[in-house]
């Protein structure tokens, strides 16, 4: 992907993306994984599913979280939800390509 420009992003992401210069490490991927579950399902989910891991794939990071099953009468099961938090992250601007709790949707 290095040097290929994407319909409407700006010159000065396309200069980084040329230069291989990928704005997003590890832990930015980590941390962006969790205020997004954070922001869509509470500290609750967060707590659930550290910790959180990252791998690389190409040019994007694959963060996945532990997804405890401790559940109680105050905090049962989400029954929509089969697995841990799973986010693909683009390693050049941060685009998330994928959101879900389970299998990855393009795996």
């Amino acid at each position: 992907m290095t040097g290929s420009i994407k319909a409407g992003e700006p010159g000065s992401m396309w200069l980084h993306r040329s230069l291989g210069t990928k704005l997003i490490s590890i832990d930015v991927a980590i941390q962006i994984a969790r205020l997004i579950t954070k922001e869509r399902y509470g500290q609750l989910e967060v707590d659930r599913n550290e910790p959180f891991q990252a791998i690389a794939d190409g040019d994007v990071w694959i963060v996945t979280g532990s997804r405890s099953e401790e559940f109680s009468a105050e905090h049962p099961p989400m029954p929509a939800w089969h697995g841990p938090m799973r986010m693909r992250i683009s390693q050049f601007d941060g685009a998330i390509t994928d959101y879900s709790f389970g299998i990855l949707s393009n795996e």
